[in-house]
């Protein structure tokens, strides 16, 4: 969602930044692992953010492509169009994130499947939410939302629904606490 935003603030040019910050995450992410080091670790990294990167290219295409207004969804239609960009434009990191935990060790074969769906998953989630709020940012709502007391509390309401549903989609239930895919880790 990070990603998309800021390719639609800033445009095209902006596609560095979004590998730049993709491998740098992922460099600290997987840098805790015992297993990986040097040459391995980067390749991970890379891999990984050249499908993140891949990502918020293909969401700028596609809404380009598709949706007339870059600063809004303003009508029915366009939400659902929105809604089919981010669930297609999440496939090429989902499957390159998995992949690459797969070429690392940390996701056996077996497990592929539903690593590389939560991810999409999560990347989706992701996109829907944050990506809209670049949007308000760049028409200027946000500032207009201090103003609207009721409209704040339905975003709040909202978001705290989210929160809930996610959770009880996502949890594994188990007792490490651990969430969704991320079991399989």
């Amino acid at each position: 969602g990070v990603a998309l935003g800021a390719l639609l603030l800033f445009g095209r040019r902006a596609w560095l930044g979004v590998f730049a910050g993709a491998f740098g995450t992922n460099v600290i992410a997987l840098a805790g692992r015992q297993s990986l080091a040097g040459l391995e670790l980067l390749s991970c990294a890379a891999l990984a953010a050249v499908g993140s990167t891949l990502e918020a290219w293909l969401g700028l295409l596609l809404f380009e492509r598709f949706i007339r207004n870059r600063r809004s969804l303003v009508s029915v239609r366009e939400v659902f169009v929105f809604t089919g960009i981010a669930g297609l434009m999440c496939v090429p990191s989902a499957v390159c994130g998995t992949l690459a935990l797969h070429l690392a060790g940390i996701v056996p074969s077996s497990h592929a499947i539903p690593v590389t769906l939560g991810w999409w998953v999560g990347n989706v989630v992701g996109v829907m939410v944050v990506t809209p709020l670049f949007m308000c940012r760049r028409r200027g709502e946000i500032g207009a939302l201090k103003e609207a007391p009721l409209r704040m509390l339905e975003i709040l309401f909202v978001s705290a629904l989210t929160l809930v549903v996610s959770v009880l989609v996502f949890w594994s239930g188990d007792s490490t606490g651990a969430v969704g895919a991320f079991v399989f880790a």
